[in-house]
């Protein structure tokens, strides 16, 4: 494995889908057993919007109506993940859930309510969401290609979809799996030698819409466009006008809240989703002060402790956790559940991140594909970790998740460096 890596072979991509396969097979087996999240039933409830989308749209639009709990759920988030959620319902007959989950009552005043999905619903949603992080696992896999041929690429393959954060999260019917999936799609198209202007977009629209931290990465986006082979200045300005409109098209089109009144419910939008995070800071600092970081030390501290040392966080709360503790036990008690949680694993995980991240920056110097590659990911990194140390709200787990991609394959480019460097060590000897 030297300087000159290409892409996988179409072996190679088979190889890589194959075992694609046989880990959606079991996700897919064992997804009903990943422990409930209450914000999965807030989901099930949004996905109504779905067949509204489709049959009556100007429905969703804005409108004054204080204490209308979905108008307030479509001004602050993300549009995409409700319509997966209603996509995954019809595919199974499922009809959406009918309440959705109150945070202030205990389990069995939710449950009375109707607001504890049936296993049917559950399993619905969370097909669709364990598709989501099988492709990315792809995708993923085929961007480490391209830094170190199908070996790297089965490498990240395996320690992203057997990463128990992943497993845990990334198959619940909630924000995470889709913002994976958009993620490793705009790796894999950024990090092309000539990138797609419409691809490019489209990825990034998905990225966003699916959770709009992946906001950050719009300027390594146009950046690849950018900079990427074009005749004339002409034709740069068109594929960044494509990057840039077809995101803003497709938010535009999920968000049927926008479609009345855009200059007014924009606005309206920041400051209910401000609102929402300030409340939630002033809750934990009032209780939980640790939860609620101050700083970027902190913040980098919370994202890597979380992926490297904390056990999978089953709830963000230990409110409902005895409603949930004979779930939580089954799921936690095989090894594949906390793999890494063990201190060696942990530390030879992140010496392996750091070593890879060294040799990607490395690897930047080169002019072949590996090195355009290891600039486009590292770019975007640059843009993503900065957004989350710099705003990173509260120390949950799966908030942790916006930055994995990159971890991952770090951790798969580690022991690559290191074969390298005992080649070159050994041909020297010779």
């Amino acid at each position: 494995m030297n300087g000159a890596v290409f892409p996988c072979t179409r072996r190679g991509v088979g190889f890589l889908a194959a075992l694609v396969l046989v880990w959606l097979g079991w996700a897919l087996a064992t997804a009903p057993a990943v422990p409930f999240h209450p914000d999965e039933s807030t989901y099930l409830y949004m996905s109504a919007d779905g067949a509204a989308l489709l049959h009556a749209p100007l429905g969703l639009a804005y409108h004054d109506a204080p204490g209308n709990l979905r108008q307030h759920y479509r001004l602050v988030n993300a549009p995409l993940t409700r319509y997966l959620v209603a996509f995954g319902l019809a595919l199974r007959g499922q009809p959406p859930l009918r309440t959705d989950w109150d945070w202030s009552a205990n389990w069995q005043v939710n449950a009375d309510r109707g607001a504890v999905p049936s296993r049917g619903q559950l399993t619905a949603a969370r097909r669709v969401m364990v598709l989501c992080t099988a492709l990315a696992g792809l995708l993923l896999a085929l961007t480490a290609c391209r830094l170190a041929g199908v070996a790297g690429g089965a490498l990240t393959l395996a320690l992203f979809l057997l990463n128990p954060l992943v497993l845990l999260h990334g198959r619940r019917a909630m924000m995470e799996a889709p913002m994976l999936l958009g993620m490793a799609w705009l790796l894999w198209e950024i990090s092309a030698p000539r990138p797609r202007a419409w691809r490019v977009g489209l990825a990034l629209a998905w990225a966003v819409w699916a959770k709009y931290w992946a906001v950050a990465l719009v300027p390594a986006a146009l950046w690849a466009l950018w900079r990427a082979p074009a005749p004339d200045r002409r034709t740069r300005l068109r594929r960044l006008a494509w990057g840039a409109l077809l995101p803003l098209a497709a938010g535009f089109v999920l968000q049927p809240v926008l479609w009345k009144q855009p200059w007014r419910v924009l606005p309206r939008m920041a400051t209910e989703r401000l609102e929402v995070t300030r409340g939630q800071q002033a809750a934990f600092r009032a209780v939980l002060p640790a939860y609620v970081p101050d700083s970027p030390p902190q913040r980098l501290a919370l994202l890597l402790g979380h992926l490297y040392l904390a056990p999978p966080a089953y709830l963000d709360l230990g409110k409902y956790r005895a409603a949930l503790s004979r779930e939580i036990s089954a799921y936690d008690a095989p090894f594949w559940a906390h793999w890494t949680n063990p201190l060696p694993a942990a530390v030879a995980r992140l010496v392996l991140m750091f070593l890879g991240l060294a040799a990607m920056l490395f690897w930047t110097r080169q002019s072949t594909l590996r090195g355009h590659a290891a600039r486009q990911v590292l770019l975007a990194a640059a843009f993503q970790w900065g957004l989350l140390l710099l705003t990173l709200p509260l120390a949950f787990q799966r908030y942790a998740l916006a930055v994995l991609p990159w971890t991952t394959l770090w951790e798969a480019m580690g022991p690559i460096a290191l074969w390298n460097a005992a080649s070159r060590l050994w041909n020297s000897g010779g």
